[in-house]
């Protein structure tokens, strides 16, 4: 089941990665740290980010549903948000579901709801959002990726799971070795022992300034069980600002899935916990098919793609509108000289 696509390692790494991996596969075979801490530190470098690939390899094709409770706390108060969302990927490709109640400041007034969708087939995007109170929802087709701040939450989540879908971003294997080879940042693997089960550590930084440090379960096809952030000097001002921790895990075709993920964070006025939880999983169900949406009549659309802008009538199909060019002060479709939106296609 290894596949190694860490690129070159020495024959050491692959001859104990086989037999890290057939110890970690018997039920009851514990993980062979003795042998793990005998090897060099690049050696075992390799084994681990071998079996991260190995794990995220597992997830190519998965569906996933999620519910997420967040509360974040700053100077004037707290406020709470319950999300539910519906992650389905086949490698880099994907389609995002966010349902979001955000509560007002203290539990006051001002809670609304939030849905959006992304769809992503490695050319085009689809995003589609609407808020609670606003008389339309509103679309658009692109030739870019999204960005991930209208679903930072779901790639939080992927994180976790050693995985990033997203084509401008990296998994968390790659992540590492991107740390350690392109940044030059210090760095150490060493096994541990939690409660009596083993455990390895991945630390990345410098010791002046901030510091990752992964724990990943061996026992466990290498699940992250811990991915935190320092920041400051070790000894003097190191302070945790970010830690998730994997709470539970679960067993899906024989691949183990973080099931409830907690993470707290801390910064200087600002404190904020999440509780992931997932409520389904499913591997190599997906076909493309499943990955695209149409938009729902009263969306109004701006297609980047082809200079456009219309909204979705009751029957599904498209009454252009006007479109400004902000760059131009064109407009274009419509049937007023009037813009409708100030959003132009893309150049």
């Amino acid at each position: 089941m290894f596949r190694f696509t860490a690129g070159p390692v020495s024959f050491l790494a692959v001859v104990a990665a086989s037999f890290l991996h057939v110890c970690v596969a018997a039920d009851g075979t514990p993980f062979n740290s003795e042998v793990f801490d005998r090897m060099v530190k690049e050696d075992r470098l390799a084994v681990v980010l071998a079996g991260l690939r190995d794990h995220d390899g597992a997830l190519n094709n998965s569906e996933f549903n999620v519910s997420l409770t967040a509360t974040t706390t700053i100077e004037t108060g707290t406020s709470a948000t319950r999300t539910r969302f519906r992650l389905k990927s086949i490698g880099r490709k994907y389609f995002c579901e966010v349902e979001d109640t955000i509560a007002g400041i203290n539990g006051g007034k001002g809670d609304y709801l939030r849905t959006s969708k992304t769809a992503w087939d490695g050319s085009v995007s689809q995003t589609w959002s609407f808020i609670q109170g606003n008389p339309h929802a509103s679309g658009m087709i692109s030739q870019t990726e999204p960005d991930s701040s209208g679903d930072a939450v779901v790639w939080l989540f992927t994180d976790q799971l050693g995985m990033r879908r997203k084509d401008h971003s990296m998994s968390v294997a790659d992540w590492i070795e991107d740390l350690i080879k392109q940044r030059k940042l210090e760095w150490d693997v060493q096994s541990f022992s939690d409660n009596q089960k083993p455990m390895v550590r991945i630390t990345v930084g410098r010791p002046s300034r901030s510091r990752y440090e992964y724990v990943v379960d061996p026992a466990h096809q290498f699940v992250i069980k811990r991915n935190s952030i320092f920041e400051g000097v070790p000894g003097e001002d190191l302070r945790k600002i970010d830690d998730i921790m994997t709470d539970e895990i679960h067993d899906v075709n024989d691949t183990w899935i973080p099931w409830r993920i907690t993470r707290n964070t801390s910064l200087k006025g600002l404190s904020g916990k999440m509780v992931f939880g997932v409520t389904e999983c499913k591997l190599g169900k997906l076909t493309d098919a499943d990955l695209s949406f149409s938009f729902t009549p009263g969306t109004m659309v701006i297609d980047q793609t082809k200079g456009v802008a219309f909204d979705i009538q009751k029957d599904g199909s498209q009454r252009p509108l006007p479109l400004l060019n902000p760059k131009t002060g064109t407009v274009s479709g419509g049937a007023t000289s009037k813009p409708t939106t100030r959003f132009g296609p893309k150049d």
